[in-house]
């Protein structure tokens, strides 16, 4: 999911975006079906915010992502 846009590539919070719209959820769905506060997944998106390492594992789970479209400290196991 390495998209770009006409000015770059996608930060983590449209990668995020991207993906649940084209998985079909809102952000109050995906929130939900993540576990965590629907305005926090709205800070995350807008890039407002950052999920920690277990949001970012449930985003990735539930979203069918790669960790590795997290920052890089977050794809290593902990």
């Amino acid at each position: 999911m390495n998209e770009t846009t006409p000015t770059g590539p996608l930060s983590l919070g449209e990668q995020i975006a991207a993906a649940r719209e084209q998985a079909g959820h809102t952000q109050a769905e995906l929130a939900e079906l993540a576990g965590i506060n629907k305005h926090n997944m709205s800070r995350i998106e807008r890039g407002v915010s950052y999920p920690s390492h277990a949001t970012a594992q449930r985003l990735a789970n539930t979203l069918s992502l790669p960790l590795t479209i997290f920052p890089s400290h977050w794809s290593v196991e902990r």
